[in-house]
């Protein structure tokens, strides 16, 4: 261990000799720990007992993060080499600083490039910004065109600074290199208007089962002063057989976007009112719909959110939720409270109570938590468990 710590602080020295690769840190980023003890009963069982939870961290930061690229001009190899993350020793382990390819391209003037990097034929992934439910698997668009083995080859560049880039893939198969099997794709980035998100890209191959698939995104987040604006995002995606999906949402927003939940509202949360869905235009036997409001601003201190969730339009009978998150921030204080109700074949309704107090004791919060378990449980409500808890930590 120590033969391999001196090594590499010998190689981080090296390192420190150029300027933009990455230089020796030799500082401690992280030093931490925390133990707890935990005294609860089982209101369903009548139950008690503690539980006891400790951790410690040391991270130490041998090496920052940093890169190396070529420059010319005219016509051009350009070669990005990065470390993205530092050479850390994290929880008894050496972790990241590895290198990788940013990117690689033969530049030909200033607007057109070849990159020589392995790709695919496939474009899409997209996932709405909402107030709840946001940057999540439910309202997410994914990626259409050729199959994800067409992935060795080029792509040809065009850049307009402001107007659009275009790509264009040329690849080929990668279960072998002398295949002749090969595929396409073709996508265009709209840049010409602020706050605008226009992308259209077409995938496909000529081989196999010829799979092929079509892709757009649109949204445009317009500014009405300096505080709220608007955004209508719309995803689409086609393979030509059997799936056209369709996600449409509208956020009416005022601040951050994607921060995590507080208890039960799903996905991440957006400060805004949002209103979204998506479905297959192919087989529109079910259509969902997210209503969800979330906001961190308008009163000091407090976070609150409602969300209500809708299985399907068409048939009412399949579900619906809805959850309730607030939680106020006071100065040795923080009170929360959270419900979540379902309605469909077995109907749900959990509750959550909690208080987290600091400053009674230097160092340490004490937290008292109520949570249900499904009080509407047709056999017998669940009243789930009551836990005080006292936590040392730095």
């Amino acid at each position: 261990m120590k033969k391999a710590l001196v090594i590499l602080l010998a190689l981080s020295m090296v390192f420190a000799a150029f300027a933009d690769v990455p230089a020796a840190k030799n500082e401690v980023a992280d030093f931490t720990g925390n133990a707890s003890v935990t005294w609860g009963v089982d209101l369903d069982t009548g139950k008690t007992g503690f539980t006891n939870s400790e951790s410690a961290n040391l991270k130490f930061t041998l090496m920052d993060k940093g890169d190396k690229a070529t420059s010319g001009e005219g016509v051009w190899g350009d070669l990005q080499i990065k470390v993205g993350d530092p050479l850390q020793y994290d929880g008894g382990a050496w972790k990241n600083g590895t290198a990788s390819v940013g990117a690689a391209k033969i530049h030909v003037g200033e607007n057109f490039a070849i990159g020589i990097r392995s790709g695919d034929v496939q474009n899409g992934g997209y996932k709405l910004a909402l107030a709840a439910a946001s940057d999540s698997g439910t309202f997410n668009v994914g990626a259409f065109g050729g199959s994800g083995n067409t992935t060795q080859g080029v792509t040809f560049e065009v850049a307009l600074p402001s107007v659009l880039n275009l790509n264009i893939d040329f690849r080929s198969d990668r279960t072998s290199q002398y295949t002749n099997n090969y595929g396409v794709a073709a996508d265009v980035d709209v840049k010409a208007v602020d706050g605008l998100t226009l992308k259209v890209g077409f995938g496909m191959d000529f081989y196999g089962a010829k799979d092929k698939g079509l892709f757009a995104q649109l949204g445009y987040a317009a500014k009405l002063d300096d505080k709220f604006f608007i955004e209508p995002q719309f995803a689409f995606g086609m393979n030509f057989a059997n799936t056209m999906e369709l996600a449409a949402g509208l956020l009416f927003g005022w601040g951050d976007k994607n921060k995590d939940p507080i208890k039960f509202m799903t996905g991440k949360v957006s400060n805004g009112f949002s209103v979204a869905t998506m479905f297959n235009l192919k087989n529109m036997a079910t259509i969902p719909l997210c209503i969800a409001v979330y906001d961190t601003t308008f009163v000091e201190n407090l976070a609150a959110g409602v969300e209500f969730d809708i299985t399907n339009l068409k048939a009412m009978s399949e579900g619906m939720t809805l959850a309730f998150d607030a939680k106020y921030s006071l100065e040795n204080a923080v009170p929360t409270i959270a419900v979540k109700f379902s309605k469909a074949a077995t109907n749900t309704l959990n509750v959550y109570a909690g208080c987290e107090l600091k400053g009674l004791v230097a160092n340490t919060t004490f937290t008292v938590a109520y949570a249900s378990a499904n009080l509407m449980s047709s056999a017998k409500p669940k009243l789930g468990t009551a836990n005080v808890s006292a936590k040392i930590s730095f």
